[in-house]
């Protein structure tokens, strides 16, 4: 009987007799060539490597930055402390300055009202000593610049300096500002305001014989501007005096005055 003959397999290619289990292959992505090196290859993991050692631990924040911050926390309190004392002695120091013009009327009219005067007549250019205290003042009309426009053609502001000079202890301890104001022949007054003085706030730091001056303007009509006098009325405030003793009497009145002819 004839037979078939057996087709012919190219070599390496298994036939159905000879077929058997074949190992897993990847088909797709195509595998990249291989080579001799792959022969032999082995698809078992690499060996665990074993740790170097622990994790080194985090650097500890430098100590001088430490040093720096606690001495900034230990010096914010002190500094803390300085500013409200500056504060306090400023509140006081306007208190003082409130409390002073206030506290001479006060005594005036508790211990009868309308004293008599002494009145200081001072020539110009000249200066007079009243209470450890030598005063001497000049009146100029104020120059542009110096005071406000008046507010109506027929009036003129006056600037007036007021230099003091403490002739002693006690003439620092009397450094409450004086009260000022100018008068005409005929008895009329107009009032005068301070607007500026370098008189120090604490007594430690005014000295003796050092002039202080004060700066003053006084708003009056055009037509005396030149014939009105300063009438100055020195403060017997002192420094040394508590201030709850300020409505107590001591047995001094501001019944100084002086007057400054043109």
């Amino acid at each position: 009987m004839w037979r078939r003959p057996q087709p012919a397999y190219p070599e390496g290619i298994p036939t159905g007799r000879q077929r058997g289990v074949r190992p897993d292959e990847l088909v797709w992505p195509l595998p990249p060539p291989r080579t001799d090196d792959d022969e032999g290859s082995s698809t078992q993991p690499f060996p665990a490597i074993p740790a170097a050692g622990p994790l080194p631990r985090p650097a500890a924040p430098a100590e001088p930055q430490q040093s720096a911050a606690e001495d900034t926390a230990q010096e914010e309190p002190p500094r803390r402390r300085r500013t409200v004392l500056l504060v306090i002695g400023a509140v006081v120091a306007l208190a003082l300055a409130l409390a002073v013009p206030a506290f001479d009327r006060y005594l005036v009219y508790k211990e009868g009202g309308n004293r008599d005067d002494i009145v200081h007549v001072v020539e110009p250019g000249q200066s007079v000593a009243v209470k450890h205290v030598r005063w001497q003042a000049k009146v100029e009309r104020a120059k542009p610049g110096e005071a406000p426009e008046p507010l109506s053609p027929d009036r003129v502001y006056l600037k007036i300096t007021a230099t003091r000079v403490a002739l002693d202890h006690e003439g620092l301890l009397r450094s409450g500002d004086p009260t000022f104001e100018m008068q005409d022949a005929q008895g009329r007054t107009w009032k005068a305001m301070i607007v500026d003085h370098n008189l120090p706030l604490y007594t430690e730091e005014n000295k003796i014989g050092t002039p202080y001056q004060y700066t003053v303007l006084s708003l009056v009509p055009a037509d005396v501007a030149d014939e009105v006098e300063l009438w100055l009325r020195p403060s017997i405030f002192r420094r040394d005096q508590p201030v709850e003793d300020l409505g107590k009497t001591t047995g001094e009145f501001p019944d100084h005055v002086l007057r400054f002819k043109r």
